[in-house]
């Protein structure tokens, strides 16, 4: 686990995509619980959206949510 996320964070910073070669390697060994945190670090690391200034402009995300759907209607529907 240590170990890809560290790779991960060197593709990230040398701003490189992950590769479904990579993937499957980083993913080669871990448990189901060490999947599903490895993808959800994925995930944070690679999203495009700031979330915390998401959170300063909207006041919350669930707001930002309501903001868009005002907007754009529901073809980019959100859960959280």
């Amino acid at each position: 686990m240590r170990r890809s996320i560290k790779e991960i964070k060197s593709s990230f910073n040398q701003h490189k995509i992950l590769k479904p070669m990579q993937l499957e390697c980083l993913f080669a060994g871990l448990s189901n619980k060490e999947k599903q945190q490895l993808r959800d670090y994925i995930l944070k690391e690679y999203s495009p959206v700031n979330y915390e200034k998401v959170k300063t402009i909207f006041g919350s995300l669930g707001k930002a949510i309501i903001a868009m759907h005002s907007f754009m209607g529901s073809e980019y529907d959100i859960k959280m």
